[in-house]
């Protein structure tokens, strides 16, 4: 290793400064920076407070605000504005201007809460479900019974009558037969018979964590006269939105919460239109829970229409809706019912979430072990590329997160578990961060203010509010870079959603694509969650695509595949299925018969869906299955362990990055590529690293610390280039290849000498400065620990800052005229460091480390470190002395695992520096 780090050393001498570039980081827009979801309880604002509220996200560095209104605050009704009401529409365009006036932008969500709904939804335009009646009709007796409403359910509307023999035979629609009282009269047969009902009834779901005025039925996502219903009282109250001056940005749609939704009154018709049969002859299906072959192909056909009558019904005539009023559209696809690529593909900003916690092999990094895993799953990035793949796949250059739900209980999470996170997020694709989240609070409303029950809190209250602009800071560098690139990806990876299909969920039937525990059962245990694990493990850059998409593409000259957005990719992978559309297998056999190389895993997928023709359909099927087999361009691949090898034999290159377990991405700009990298295991720290790319010139740009320039690499074949790099765990950076050579400033390594630690210890005098609830008597210790522990019993609930106090003497082999890296050791939870009196910079990440530059130390020392904790133990004091803080309507405030929040029955949570701390030499 020393002898690999002197000779990248002695290459960056021989470089020469005529080829180094400056990095070019672009100030942020806007969209540059981070936003954050902002809940508007009860919408219980006013302009002072919206003033003070937005200069201060101003400071902190964010770039905009989602408005999210939802339930109020208890003592304050009087003080509540009814949602699109003429002075709620004032105050939002207050709001727009104020926020321009500071260069942010404001989005907001279209109704209140979630999902879209409120009081102009009526029970014709509100969410259904079907419900079934059967009846035995003994051989040899009449029957008649009042089916036209439902005893059981008041609102029950009848839709189709039909009659079956005991082996659920279809005999006849008997629905024209009701007389106009409501009744139907079967003749006696000679044979049982069953008579199956199937209705139309509400759901009765209203909109959950409502505001004022947007109480209500939720909206039937499946109906497009339903949309255009709900759209109008939106068109009126923006009617005095006459100009761009007062535009919010977007309208969002958050992800799929209709619970239990799984019809439309005009279900029958559509169904007809779309799969070419009369769904009401197999109705009985619907009450079953074995089925035959048969029976699976109608309810794969059902669930279908379900699919294609969200995306056409409404995902789509709602993003032309938005369009046509000059605004962009957000949505959550995740949770639906269908196809989540296409759903997302149809807006202008797909966007993911993170929802939950989850253990990143970083030293010293910590999970809340309260959050549940198995009742909700944890951020997986395979879930959160599907947003990133239907961008990159129709053109759309941002890709939205929701980011750091419930990442740790309240008032502990730390910045430090919020970085690894944030990280995996743009290792994903995602690079339009939305923090969740910030609740709008008054002024003059005593800590800590109005909050939403689901952290993380990112507002004025929060413990890490004055680390807010180092934290919004990093990720604007990241994203301002991120933002001018174009996607790289050289594999599509086929979602083979007919195979979910083909296996009835439930009572509902239908298969729901959430990000939580259910994304085990329909990717991460399914065959393309496999695969796609599979190539991320082994540095490959894919992006899903649907079948819609898949049918669109064209080929190039060069054999690659084009993406309507003039996307090209290398190579189209199909994971192990058994179904897939005829359409598509057509598409696929037209692509390869135009020199496109397709690699099948396991085996080229046998049976069409749907049951509509099926056996003629599937005779057409083997004749493609021939000509795929016939082409020198198919490859079948089995078992799914030789995938990365025959992709390189076909040559597909991959990133060895992986190899080191570095998580990245890579995409294309201007000049030659960019490479988000980061460390989100204990594995590397230093080393050589190989990129798939030519170059004449490569830098480095670490976007946490701001340091940057030209690095030395040396070509390790005609489209590679070998570099050194220094990336601790928990470490990120940016490598920017240029297809010329550039002109700026060298990049200084800094290569600590981890075998040459110097460990500062002494006495730490401990005072205490700002906080609350009290302020602890000042303390000397030897030993770092937490400061709970210490001193008078105040500093079990103290939330501030502390500041730690050491003079030390440097021994005499320390070499004064090099630099050094202090290393804090393990940091509860924030810090900013001074060194003889000089600034030398704050940590909130790990590993917590600060370089210290030539000139600053001294035989003699003075060390200060301010450490700032959580607010846990300051909220334990408050709910001990029962101090009324937690008065919200609704589900007031929950604990991480949705129980009443009560912080007094904690323990007191670790706070302080606990080390150790060290002075690393550098090289």
């Amino acid at each position: 290793m020393k002898k690999l780090i002197q000779l990248f050393l002695l290459l960056f001498l021989l470089y020469g400064t005529d080829t180094i570039v400056r990095a070019q980081v672009t100030v942020p827009v806007r969209e540059g920076k981070p936003w954050a979801y902002w809940w508007w309880m009860g919408s219980a604002i006013t302009r002072e407070g919206i003033k003070q509220n937005l200069e201060a996200y101003a400071r902190a560095g964010m770039g905009g605000l989602h408005i999210i209104p939802i339930y109020g605050v208890k003592g304050f009704e009087s003080q509540y504005i009814s949602y699109l009401s003429p002075q709620w529409m004032e105050m939002l365009q207050y709001t727009v201007q104020e926020a321009g006036r500071l260069n942010m932008g404001i989005d907001m969500s279209m109704g209140t809460g979630w999902p879209f709904g409120g009081k102009q939804v009526t029970r014709e335009a509100a969410a259904k479900k079907f419900m079934v009646r059967e009846f035995v009709i003994p051989a040899g007796k009449p029957f008649s019974y009042p089916i036209k409403t439902d005893p059981t359910h008041k609102e029950a509307l009848l839709q189709v009558a039909s009659l079956y023999t005991a082996q659920n035979e279809f005999i006849q629609d008997v629905t024209g037969t009701v007389d106009p009282q409501g009744n139907i009269h079967i003749k006696s047969a000679a044979q049982l018979r069953k008579l199956v009902v199937l209705y139309s009834v509400p759901t009765g779901q209203k909109v959950k964590r409502a505001a004022p005025g947007g109480e209500g039925l939720v909206l039937d996502y499946f109906s497009k006269d339903a949309l255009q219903h709900y759209t109008t009282s939106f068109q009126e109250a923006f009617e005095q939105f006459k100009t761009d001056k007062y535009k919010v940005r977007s309208f969002y749609n958050d992800s799929y919460e209709v619970y239990g939704a799984n019809w439309t009154d005009n279900f029958l018709q559509e169904f007809s239109k779309r799969r070419g049969y009369d769904f009401s002859r197999y109705i009985h299906l619907l009450n079953d829970t074995v089925f035959s072959e048969q029976g699976t192909r109608v309810l794969t056909d059902y669930q279908e229409t379900i699919s294609d009558l969200l995306l056409e019904n409404f995902t789509q005539p709602w993003a032309v809706w938005v369009k046509e009023r000059g605004l962009i559209t957000r949505n959550q696809a995740h949770g639906s019912p269908g196809n989540i690529l296409d759903y997302y593909a149809a807006v202008d900003i797909p966007e993911t979430e993170s929802f939950g916690s989850k253990q990143f092999d970083i030293p010293l990094y910590r999970l809340d072990k309260d959050f549940d895993e198995k009742r909700f799953g944890k951020p997986n990035r395979l879930t959160m590329k599907f947003a990133s793949s239907a961008a990159n796949i129709s053109g759309k250059p941002l890709v939205s997160a929701e980011t750091s739900t419930w990442l740790g209980d309240h008032f502990k999470v730390a910045p430090s578990q919020i970085k690894p996170l944030l990280d995996e997020q743009f290792t994903a694709g995602v690079n339009h961060i939305f923090f969740h989240g910030i609740t709008y609070s008054p002024p003059d409303i005593p800590w800590p203010g109005w909050l939403f029950y689901a952290s993380t809190n990112y507002a004025p209250s929060s413990h890490f509010w004055n680390y807010m602009p180092e934290i919004t800071g990093y990720i604007s560098r990241i994203q301002s870079v991120m933002q001018q690139t174009r996607p790289d990806n050289n594999v599509l990876l086929y979602f083979p959603i007919y195979d979910l299909w083909s296996k009835p969920k439930g009572k509902s039937m239908i298969q729901l694509l959430d990000v939580h525990y259910a994304s085990n059962e329909w990717l991460l245990n399914a065959s393309v969650g496999k695969t796609g694990q599979v190539l991320l493990d082994k540095g490959y850059q894919f992006d899903y695509i649907s079948d819609r998409q898949l049918q669109a593409l064209e080929a190039n000259t060069r054999g690659e595949l084009l993406t309507n957005a003039n996307i090209p990719y290398q190579t189209l992978v199909i994971p192990a299925c058994t179904h897939m559309p005829l359409e598509t297998m057509k598409a696929i056999v037209r692509l390869v018969e135009k020199g496109v190389e397709v690699v099948f895993v396991e085996n080229v997928p046998q049976r069409i869906p749907g049951f509509h023709n099926y056996a003629s359909r599937e005779g057409e099927m083997k004749q493609l299955q021939a000509r795929l087999k016939a082409s020198k361009n198919t490859i079948i691949i089995s078992p799914l362990q030789t995938l990365t090898q025959d992709l390189m034999n076909i040559g597909v290159q991959r990133e060895s990055l992986a190899d080191q377990q570095l998580s990245f991405i890579r995409k294309n700009h201007a000049e030659g590529k960019v490479y988000f990298v980061t460390n989100l295991h204990n594995r590397f720290t230093a080393d050589t690293i190989q990129l798939n790319t030519s170059a004449q010139s490569v830098e480095l740009y670490n976007p946490l610390m701001q340091e940057k320039g030209l690095v030395p690499f040396k070509q390790a074949g005609a489209k590679s280039i070998k570099l050194y790099l220094t990336l601790a765990p928990g470490q990120s950076c940016i490598i920017t290849t240029y297809a010329k050579k550039q002109a700026g400033n060298n990049y200084v390594y800094q290569l600590p000498d981890e075998a040459a630690p110097i460990s500062l210890q002494g006495n730490w005098n401990l005072t205490f400065t700002t906080g609350e609830p009290a302020i602890p008597a000042a303390v000397t210790t030897s030993q770092l620990t937490s400061w709970t522990t210490l001193g008078d019993s105040l500093t079990q609930y103290f939330s501030g800052t502390g500041v730690y106090t050491l003079q030390f003497t440097l021994p005499a082999t320390a070499t004064l005229s090099k630099g050094f890296l202090l290393d804090l050791g393990d940091v509860r939870e924030m810090a900013q460091v001074t060194i003889n009196g000089q600034n030398i910079g704050k940590v909130w990440s790990l590993p917590y480390r600060l370089y210290i530059k030539p000139g600053i130390l001294k035989k003699e020392n003075t060390l200060q470190i301010a450490v700032t904790n959580l607010s846990a133990n300051r909220i334990r004091y408050m709910d001990k002395q029962k101090v009324e803080w937690k008065k919200f309507h609704e589900i007031n405030f929950v604990n991480i695992r949705y129980e009443p929040f009560d912080a007094a029955k904690w323990e007191p949570v670790v706070s302080g520096l606990l080390g150790p701390v060290q002075l690393i030499p550098l090289k």
